[in-house]
């Protein structure tokens, strides 16, 4: 309507009359507080308006609860270089949050006068940090945060501004999050479409059809048998193991159990103790693995983690070998870098078709993310993630992260079927785990629905916020 009348209040006044009088006709004078104005009235939400421009981002939210994470307080008084206690298990990582914090603070509103020092400080010991990881910068770091968002002025400021209204045409989070979300993803809608957990599938390097979504079995073992055969009753067809996860016979037992043919499943396990890369180790360890898993061949077999470059070197020589006897069907690494990778892809005579990494909103499967997924297309190699949903190693959860509880609300989700979901369109393959039925039937679900780009470029742009002023160090991490 045309505006008839102009008010000098704030916002928060101005609102307050709109919310008492229901009096739509009036603007208010102080630009700043337009858009939240614009917010309340219009009640712009991801779902009801999918396609709007102007949506609301909990950026102030977020640096608050990150600040209230026990898990980054219990990393205070921790010496970085020290061999760290269980209690903070990865004190970088705890550096990680409060760059988080930081980044999302940053993006909250224009930074007031009586904030402004306190965000410059917290500005300095971040820098200090990532350029020179030192114990002392480390101490520097967490006690000024801590102190920073203690701070009665700080904390009066999110408050009030807890959410954002942003332009999604605009915003770096969301023009970021679209590039990485574009280069990343592998048609991956088209895949999708009408899929199921059985036929929802990507075509490996050797020809093998491999099910992109599969159910993990890390951190199974008194519980295992039941969770996987509840996962091949919802409809799972890809099981993923490990020598170190020391589940394997009971996952034989639950595959042996359901009666459905062995050949229906994708089975990936793993060769996980280093001492076992010797030269005449292998063969011994992995015919163990296939008689505790009840069969004559695996899917795919990984080395679990890179080594030393002579050590990995010999434990491949093996895993060739066994693959040219017919027992392995493919060849894949776990928690390679691109550095790991390029050095395994020099001198393997079988290529690495498979690689599984941690993948979720914080990081996108390696350092460099999009690089390195750039990287896995150009050479053909899938990619799979593991933890999408879970903390790693524990100060960033990305199940309660504020970003992804408002906007699974706003869909009608869960938070574990929306991060799942991303992934999956982000061109990732993924691991689902749970010991309960009800999650695993529930996660499995997320192939029923679809997120939008513009979802896609909000969560695929919050790595940003976790990575943004990192860089100094990040090359020799």
């Amino acid at each position: 309507q045309p505006v008839q009348q102009q008010w000098s209040l704030d916002g928060d006044a101005c609102m307050r009359h709109v919310r008492v009088t229901n009096d739509f006709s009036l603007s208010c004078a102080v630009t700043q507080n337009n858009l939240q104005l614009m917010r309340f009235i219009g009640q712009l939400s991801y779902a009801a308006v999918a396609s709007a421009a102007l949506v609301d981002v909990p950026f102030g939210r977020t640096a608050l609860h990150i600040s209230q994470l026990e898990s980054v307080r219990q990393c205070e008084g921790v010496k970085f270089s020290d061999e760290p206690p269980d209690t903070c298990r990865v004190p970088y990582a705890a550096a990680i949050a409060w760059n988080y914090a930081l980044n999302n603070l940053l993006q909250a509103h224009e930074v007031t006068h009586d904030v402004v020092v306190i965000v410059r400080n917290l500005q300095d010991a971040a820098y200090n940090f990532f350029s020179t990881l030192s114990d002392g910068s480390f101490e520097n770091l967490m006690r000024r945060f801590r102190e920073g968002f203690a701070d009665a002025a700080l904390q009066s400021w999110l408050g009030r501004y807890s959410t954002t209204v942003v332009d999604t045409d605009s915003h770096t989070i969301f023009v970021k999050g679209k590039e990485t979300f574009e280069q990343m993803s592998l048609n991956s809608k088209h895949a999708l479409h009408d899929a199921t957990l059985s036929n929802a599938t990507l075509e490996l390097a050797t020809g093998a059809k491999m099910p992109m979504v599969g159910f993990g079995t890390a951190n199974l073992i008194e519980n295992c048998s039941q969770a996987v055969r509840w996962a091949l009753e919802a409809g799972y067809r890809h099981i993923d193991t490990a020598q170190e996860y020391e589940n394997e016979a009971q996952i034989g037992q639950a595959i042996a159990d359901s009666g459905i043919p062995r050949e229906e499943i994708f089975l990936a396990t793993k060769l996980s103790d280093e001492a076992d890369y010797a030269k005449g180790r292998v063969a011994k360890v992995f015919r163990q693995q296939l008689r505790d898993l009840r069969t004559s061949y695996v899917d795919v077999y990984m080395l679990h983690r890179p080594s030393s470059p002579k050590k990995t070197m010999t434990a491949w020589r093996q895993l060739e070998k066994l693959y040219s006897m017919g027992l392995i069907r493919a060849l894949g690494v776990s928690n390679f870098g691109e550095e790991d990778l390029n050095f395994l892809i020099k001198f393997a005579k079988v290529q690495p078709v498979y690689v599984q990494n941690k993948f979720s909103i914080y990081m996108h499967g390696a350092s460099h993310g999009e690089d390195f997924m750039a990287v896995l297309r150009d050479k053909g190699i899938a990619f799979v993630g593991y933890s999408i949903i879970r903390a790693l190693p524990k100060q960033l959860a990305p199940l309660v992260d504020p970003h992804v509880l408002e906007l699974a609300r706003s869909l009608g989700w869960t938070p574990s079927q929306l991060l799942c979901r991303w992934a999956l369109q982000m061109g990732s393959a993924l691991l689902i785990s749970s010991q309960r039925q009800d999650r695993i039937v529930e996660n499995g679900a997320m192939l029923n629905v679809t997120l939008s780009d513009q979802h896609m470029a909000y969560l695929a742009g919050l790595v940003q916020l976790a990575t943004a002023g990192t860089e100094p160090k990040q090359e020799e991490l």
